[in-house]
């Protein structure tokens, strides 16, 4: 979209002849042009410097700011850690074709459960589907907000920020205590205060504190699904640190080149992140798989846990 012109720039002779109506409406267009670059600028402020500590951007992305630049007159010893001098460049190549394409298809209606599928046969149905958004994330936005210099902004963010940190204090607090009742109260209490604050600040929101605000009520089932299910935890820290691993795998070596390799590589980390979740031994599991294929026993290796976290379940 093209940006609106400022009005062209007049001298004090030039602005004297114009009539008042002229010289207002050059004013409130000033005016509007301001607004709309403060909003900019405020964007702009948002998004620099930004890491995983004060975003949602994983850890992994950490690795590639710049490293701060040597001081004048500092040599640095030893070689460099990049190629050398004459060496012949290695790169990887990238993926320039698709594999393969696989379409999945029904074998039994997921609903009543017959097998007998009408070929063809479609239905518009509607679903909703549950799911929790990462409180954490939120939290961090609003901490960037808190550090913008435009007026109210401070105040605002630390509004949502302690909402946002009573509302972790309170689930935990139910986790701990198994309190319902106590919970479902402050539930209630939680709600309404949240649309207050809502409906006074969102006014003198700014750019980046009125898109958060926005995705609040848009979305405020995604937000707070865990206020009417508190099983469910209100982050993604437990997932994200699980997934954290096969991410940073392939960053590093680019991914696998064929599908089976996905498929063997996601086995693996399965294994290993759902023993690190048990506290079980990865190499011992691995090595108790590996003796039952070849010595079948009676029972099977699994990552269910039982009852007495044993490593081998009955079939």
């Amino acid at each position: 979209m093209k940006q609106e012109e400022p009005p062209p720039l007049l001298d004090r002779e030039s602005l004297k002849k114009l009539t008042p109506e002229q010289l207002v409406e050059m004013v409130l267009k000033l005016q509007e042009l301001v607004v709309k670059q403060g909003e900019t600028i405020e964007k702009l402020k948002g998004n620099l410097d930004k890491d995983s500590k004060m975003s949602s951007k994983p850890p992994s992305t950490d690795l590639l700011r710049k490293p701060e630049k040597a001081k004048e007159g500092e040599k640095k010893e030893g070689r460099s850690p990049s190629g050398q001098k004459g060496q012949e460049g290695k790169t990887r190549k990238g993926f320039g074709r698709i594999d393969r394409a696989e379409s999945v298809k029904a074998e039994k209606c997921p609903h009543c459960g017959s097998s007998h599928l009408a070929p063809g046969e479609r239905r518009q149905r509607t679903l909703i589907v549950a799911q929790q958004k990462c409180l954490a994330h939120l939290l961090r936005h609003f901490k960037q907000v808190e550090k913008l210099k435009t007026p109210h902004q401070t105040e605002l963010a630390q509004v949502f920020l302690d909402l946002i940190t009573e509302a972790f204090r309170q689930h935990r607090q139910y986790r701990e205590t198994g309190a319902r009742s106590i919970y479902n109260h402050w539930v209630i209490d939680f709600r309404r205060r949240l649309e207050q604050a809502l409906a006074v600040w969102r006014p003198l929101a700014g750019y980046a504190a009125g898109l958060l605000l926005k995705s609040l009520l848009d979305k405020s089932h995604q937000w707070w699904y865990f206020l009417d299910h508190p099983q469910v935890s209100p982050d993604h820290n437990r997932a994200e640190r699980s997934l954290r691993l096969g991410v940073t795998k392939r960053k590093i070596a680019g991914g696998s080149r064929s599908f089976s390799g996905f498929v063997d590589t996601a086995r693996l980390l399965t294994v290993i992140q759902s023993c690190r979740a048990q506290g079980r031994s990865v190499l011992t599991f691995f090595r108790q798989a590996l003796a039952s294929v070849h010595h079948p026993l009676n029972t099977v290796v699994s990552l269910i846990p039982t009852a007495d976290f044993s490593l081998f379940v009955n079939p």
